[in-house]
């Protein structure tokens, strides 16, 4: 099972860092494969041995310490139960568009 969080804004936002990161940690016991957090279309995701949890990977998220306001922010965290565990397979899935 994995497990989805976020905050969506109509206008961009302060985002509620305190709030976001409580929802990933929350959601740990809903992956431990991999991680990740996409805001405003910048993506980082943690699937190394010791960032795998998103407790453990937050702290070094580049993304989340430089948003100081945004639309959206999402995150997953990920249990592997069809595949490996691999950058390319972590989430969240972004769109590409024009």
């Amino acid at each position: 099972m994995c497990g989805i969080f976020g905050i969506i804004n109509h206008h961009k936002r302060q985002l509620d860092k305190r709030a976001f990161i409580t929802l990933g940690c929350a959601n740990d016991s809903r992956g431990g494969d991999a991680c990740g957090i996409m805001i405003d279309r910048k993506v980082e995701k943690g699937t190394e041995k010791d960032d795998r949890y998103f407790q453990c990977w937050y702290p070094k998220s580049e993304v989340l310490k430089a948003t100081e306001k945004c639309y959206v922010a999402l995150g997953h965290c990920r249990k592997a139960s069809v595949g490996g565990v691999s950058p390319e397979k972590a989430q969240p899935v972004t769109i590409h568009d024009e």
